[in-house]
C-alpha cells in the first residue's frame, strides 16, 4: 500500500518475507511476522511496498516461536506459544523499534488470529508451558485471565483451538470480544463491560441443528457494523433491530437452575416471566409470538415437552407469559426459547411452587 498516493497495490519486493501471518501498523511503519523464523520485518518508512531484507528483529525473551503480534497505543505486542515481549519505536537509526525495558511476560498465544484488541486491551487465547485454553486481557503490561472454569473446560472438549479466530465491536453500550473455533463449531461471546460469556450460534432450518456463528470477521462501514458469513462469503450488517439471520431463524435460549436449599422436592406450581409484551408482527410469523418452555430434573439429559405460552399479539402489553401446572423436581433446570422474529426482552421471572417433606 503506498500511504501517499491511498492506493493499494500488490507487494512485489523480492525482500517481503514469505509465509508472514499477521500484519500491523506503527508509526508508519508496516510490521509482519509469524513465517515461523521468530524475526518481524517492518518496511521501509511511509511505503509498505519496500523492504529491506536486513530489516528485522527476534522476540528472543524466549526461544518460543513467535506466533502472533499486535499494535496497542502504539506498543508492539509480540506473543510467543509461551511467552509475551512488548517493543516499542525508540528511533534507533540501526533498527528503529526496540524492546520495551522489563515489559515481559510468561503468557503465549494459542491461535494467531484470537488476537484483538478493545477498550485499550488487548485480548487473545492463551497457552504456555503449562496448558492452553485461557482466554486473556491485557492491562498495562499485566495479563488477567477472564475466561471461567466452565468455558475453559468446554475447550479442552475441542479437537483443537488454535484455529480460534477473534472480532471485536461496540454495540447497544457494550464491547464484544467474539471467539469462533471452526473445527468445533462453536463461539463463544465475552461482554466486555459485563464481563460475562454466552455462547452465540446459528441455527439451521434444515437439520434443526446449531453451528458457530455464521459471521467471521468485522469492520465498520460509515456507523455500519459489516460481517462476513465464513460460509457463503456474503457481507452482512450486524443490526439488533432485524430479527433473522438473513432469513434464517434465531433460536434463543435461555436456561436457568432452581432448586430448594435442603433439596426437598418441590411442587412448581407457576412460572411467570416479566417481558416487553405486545411486540407482534402485523401479519405472518411472529403475529402471534409465543416463549417456548421445557425443564429437566436430572440435570439437562432428559427434557419434558414442550409447552408454549403468548408473548401478546401487536399492542397487547398487557399480555402475560405464564405456565402453570409444572410438575415437581428436586434440581430443575429450566429451558426457554422462542423462534418468532421478534423483540425478546426478558426482564426477570417469578416462580411459585412449595417445597415438600424430603
Amino acid at each position: 500500500m503506498d500511504t501517499t498516493a491511498n492506493t493499494v497495490s500488490q507487494i512485489v519486493d523480492v525482500d517481503f518475507p514469505n509465509g508472514v501471518t499477521w500484519a500491523q501498523y506503527l508509526d508508519q511503519y508496516f510490521v509482519v511476522g509469524g513465517d515461523g523464523s521468530g524475526r518481524f520485518y517492518i518496511s521501509d518508512l511511509g511505503d509498505g511496498s519496500v523492504w529491506v531484507g536486513t530489516e528485522y528483529a527476534n522476540a528472543e525473551g524466549d526461544p518460543d516461536p513467535l506466533i502472533a503480534g499486535i499494535v496497542n497505543y502504539r506498543d508492539l505486542f509480540l506473543f510467543g506459544d509461551a511467552s509475551f515481549e512488548i517493543w516499542t519505536n525508540t528511533g534507533n537509526s540501526t533498527f528503529p523499534i526496540e524492546r520495551s525495558g522489563n515489559a515481559f511476560g510468561e503468557t503465549g498465544c494459542a491461535a494467531v488470529y484470537s488476537v484483538r484488541k478493545a477498550l485499550g486491551d488487548v485480548f487473545w487465547l492463551g497457552r504456555d508451558r503449562t496448558g492452553d485454553g485461557v482466554v486473556w486481557r491485557m492491562k498495562g503490561y499485566d495479563p488477567l485471565r477472564v475466561s471461567t472454569h466452565a468455558l475453559e473446560w468446554e475447550l479442552r472438549q475441542y479437537p483443537r483451538i488454535d484455529d480460534a479466530i477473534g472480532f471485536v465491536y461496540q454495540l447497544g453500550g457494550s464491547a464484544w470480544y467474539v471467539l469462533h473455533f471452526p473445527t468445533a463449531d462453536k463461539t463463544w461471546v465475552y461482554n466486555i463491560n459485563g464481563s460475562y460469556w454466552h455462547e452465540w450460534l446459528a441455527f439451521d432450518d434444515a437439520s434443526g441443528q446449531f453451528h458457530r456463528h455464521r459471521s467471521n470477521c468485522h469492520f465498520m462501514l460509515g456507523r455500519d457494523h459489516v460481517v462476513g458469513d465464513w460460509q457463503s462469503g456474503n457481507l452482512y450488517i450486524l443490526d439488533p433491530r432485524v430479527y433473522t439471520d438473513a432469513g434464517e431463524t434465531i433460536r434463543r435460549v435461555r436456561t436457568t437452575y432452581a432448586d430448594d436449599a435442603d433439596l426437598r422436592r418441590v411442587f412448581y406450581a407457576s412460572l411467570q416471566l416479566d417481558l416487553q409484551a405486545g411486540v407482534g408482527l402485523p401479519v405472518g410469523q411472529g403475529s402471534e409470538p409465543v416463549m417456548m418452555l421445557r425443564w429437566s430434573n436430572d440435570g439437562g439429559h432428559t427434557w419434558s415437552n414442550v409447552r408454549v405460552a403468548t408473548m401478546g399479539k401487536l399492542g397487547e402489553y398487557g399480555a402475560r407469559c405464564i405456565w402453570n401446572r409444572l410438575g415437581s423436581g428436586r434440581a430443575r433446570v429450566w429451558e426457554i426459547s422462542i423462534t418468532d422474529p421478534v423483540n425478546a426482552v426478558i426482564l426477570g421471572a417469578v416462580m411459585t411452587g412449595e417445597a415438600g417433606n424430603s
